[in-house]
């Protein structure tokens, strides 16, 4: 997996070249072959009733099927651009106090008791604080999902220094739990267990925290929470 990834991640100008190329072909097939369906079957005088359903069915399953595609093109763009880090000083509250704006919509509609601590209050972190923020957001959607439906569901943000003195960021919460199959799993890029989930984010962030010489693991206990570690 280190190895595909890191061929990936060095061929990053012929990777958007052909991103770019599969998007450009996708449009223009699935374009032509819709104007080309209606255009010979709307023109017949006589078509029966149960073609014309048959066809709308085609056109349905070739538009479900091109928008997955375009889903899969957009994520493994994503994953091979991840942009070099601009390191800078700058306090874990302030990166906490952003998240939790971007994020209140989220919180309030789903009524979730969230937490943010940082201790001591004055911990500052060395890093690219947009990359940071991204991979925080990325761990606080999946929390969201974790918890989504259930009562007394809560989300904790935690900042705070190790034995060693390196900075801790904790993403916690109270869902039921990442199956222990799936905990080196969820990294990999494109695994999900998610219907509509792309697979993306956990393995993006992952190779944002490797960027930074950091690393990033998980806890999980099952109906009790789940931790996800960030250490910088």
């Amino acid at each position: 997996y280190r190895e595909d990834l890191k061929v990936w991640l060095g061929n990053q100008s012929q990777i958007s070249v052909g991103v770019y190329e599969m998007k450009k072909s996708l449009t223009s097939t699935v374009s032509g072959l819709i104007q080309d369906t209606y255009g010979k079957e709307m023109t017949k005088k006589k078509i029966k009733n149960e073609a014309l359903e048959d066809i709308q069915q085609a056109l349905k399953t070739i538009q479900k099927r091109s928008q997955g595609l375009f889903h899969f093109v957009d994520a493994y763009r994503n994953l091979a651009l991840i942009p070099k880090p601009n390191f800078q000083i700058f306090p874990i509250k302030e990166l906490f106090d952003r998240v939790r704006k971007l994020m209140q919509s989220n919180i309030n509609e789903n009524s979730i008791r969230f937490t943010a601590s940082v201790d001591p209050e004055t911990l500052e972190l060395t890093a690219d604080p947009e990359l940071t923020e991204q991979v925080l957001i990325n761990l606080m959607l999946n929390a969201f999902q974790a918890v989504e439906g259930r009562k007394n569901s809560k989300i904790e943000l935690n900042g705070l220094m190790d034995g060693r003195g390196r900075v801790i960021i904790q993403v916690v919460d109270n869902g039921p739990g990442i199956p222990r199959e799936n905990l080196e799993k969820i990294f990999i890029p494109f695994f999900s267990t998610k219907e509509e989930g792309s697979g993306i984010g956990l393995s993006l962030s992952r190779q944002i925290i490797r960027l930074h010489n950091g690393s990033i693991g998980v806890h999980s206990e099952p109906n009790v929470q789940t931790i996800f570690t960030l250490r910088f």
